[in-house]
């Protein structure tokens, strides 16, 4: 006896199943792709961020340690060699309302080794020669002439971009980009015992001898898009806001203590 078996294929239902269970898995394996590239994104940001902040902060640290250094070193406290009027070692100008700060550092290196000493464009520093230097201690000073290189660093924000002017010919050097804010408070000594009692702008200060620690901070950005919506942050003056764009931001802030302002250095 034969058996007859008759062929069965998909039904119009399981068709459709099959269909709706493949279109979630694509959608799936979808967001799971782009879940996984939104968060590079945001870390790859993040990242740059940090290392933009950690290279501004360490070079305006560098520069100011050594502000108002000077090579000589007097027998006396009378024999100092002071900076002339208008070259302290320190100085600065505020931007005003919400533009940036401007900072100037300068200092002296010894230019009688024979070595090249640069600024922040990488030209030579200008040359300051003390010749004649008389004194009545023991021992005396001497009539051979001193040379040191004088160094004058400007930071200041345009467009963006932190960049520095040296006291060369050369123009201004970028240090960073997408630098959103950049604001400099200074530690003003106002009892002689070589700590900051307050805090103020460039234009508050009145006397520039009595500052001895600077306060700066960078408010940087992410370059691109990192997120999919406008993220709180706190910027240079304290304050919590969130801007419409989609990058990520944030401050960065040191205090640097002037170590050629400090007891030990008088």
């Amino acid at each position: 006896m034969n058996c007859h078996h008759s062929q069965h294929g998909f039904n119009l239902i399981e068709l459709m199943i099959g269909v709706a269970l493949g279109l979630m898995l694509m959608v799936s394996l979808g967001y799971i792709l782009l879940g996984g590239r939104s968060s590079f994104q945001t870390q790859d940001a993040n990242s740059r961020v940090q290392e933009t902040g950690r290279l501004v902060l360490d070079t305006l640290t560098r520069d100011l340690r050594l502000a108002g250094r000077v090579s000589i070193i007097p027998v006396t406290t009378d024999e100092r060699v002071d900076w002339p009027a208008g070259t302290l070692p320190l100085g600065g100008a505020e931007g005003g309302g919400s533009a940036s700060d401007t900072l100037t550092v300068r200092f002296q290196l010894d230019d009688t080794g024979g070595g090249s000493i640069e600024d922040c464009n990488g030209n030579a520093g200008g040359t300051l020669v003390f010749s004649n230097i008389t004194g009545t201690s023991n021992p005396s000073n001497t009539n051979n002439p001193f040379r040191y290189a004088m160094i004058v660093n400007q930071y200041s924000v345009a467009a963006g971009t932190l960049s520095c002017l040296g006291n060369g010919a050369n123009a201004s050097q970028p240090l960073a980009d997408n630098v959103d804010d950049f604001q400099v408070t200074y530690g003003e000594d106002t009892d002689s015992d070589y700590a900051p009692n307050q805090y103020l702008s460039a234009a508050n200060v009145s006397t520039w001898e009595h500052v001895v620690s600077v306060r700066v901070c960078a408010l940087i950005r992410s370059e691109n898009g990192a997120v999919s919506s406008g993220q709180p942050y706190t910027d240079c003056s304290g304050n919590n806001t969130t801007q419409a764009d989609t990058r990520l931001r944030r401050a960065f802030t040191t205090v640097v203590n002037l170590r050629n302002r400090n007891k030990a250095s008088q």
